[in-house]
């Protein structure tokens, strides 16, 4: 005998449409899995914050990136242990940021 396949049809459409529902919450610009903190100096008070995803790399503090996000990186919590010191860098860097013209790594050198 034979079967009928169009029962067992399924659009691509619909396909497509039940997958992209499990992921309806689009990831903001910081994903904290994607960033690492690297030590820049023997004692590690100068860190480099790069991306691997996007290659990315910044001296300073990621421009938007909140100090829970900060907080999220992998490793960040051998740095600072609360949001309040985090903001306290974020200040800091700021500062640094100005100071010094707002220089940074070149990264497509």
């Amino acid at each position: 005998m034979f079967r009928l396949a169009a029962f067992h049809y399924r659009p691509a459409t619909l396909t497509r449409l039940y997958h992209s529902t499990s992921s309806l919450r689009m990831p903001g610009p910081f994903v904290p899995a994607d960033w690492k903190i690297i030590e820049t100096s023997p004692s590690g008070l100068e860190r480099t914050f790069t991306n691997a995803k996007t290659g990315q790399s910044t001296w300073y503090t990621p421009e938007g990136m909140t100090a829970a996000e900060i907080l999220a990186i992998p490793g960040a919590r051998k740095y600072w242990s609360t949001t309040a010191d985090v903001e306290a860098y974020i200040a800091k860097m700021a500062a640094e940021k100005a100071k010094y013209g707002g220089e940074d790594i070149d990264s497509s050198a």
